[in-house]
């Protein structure tokens, strides 16, 4: 039996609304924690709505014939 080491990859872009924010305290939080995570909300959060990223986890062997980049395409 082989065994398969398993990688998380992140899409640098795009990004995908979530919702927007239902108060302006909710919004201020959400700015402050994105940028503390040293991300830039500009367009995104600054403007309203949450946005998310995709996260990919699979096989490390799957990350070379297919980069997550080629999988995720803006709408």
């Amino acid at each position: 039996m082989s065994s398969s080491r398993t990688v998380t990859e992140k899409a640098a872009s795009p990004t995908f609304v979530q919702r927007r924010f239902t108060s302006a305290e909710e919004r201020q939080f959400a700015v402050e924690a994105v940028t503390a995570a040293g991300e830039d909300p500009r367009g995104k959060e600054s403007d309203g709505q949450f946005h998310t990223a995709v996260h990919l986890s699979r096989p490390a062997r799957d990350t070379v014939s297919y980069p997550v980049s080629g999988l995720v395409q803006p709408a």
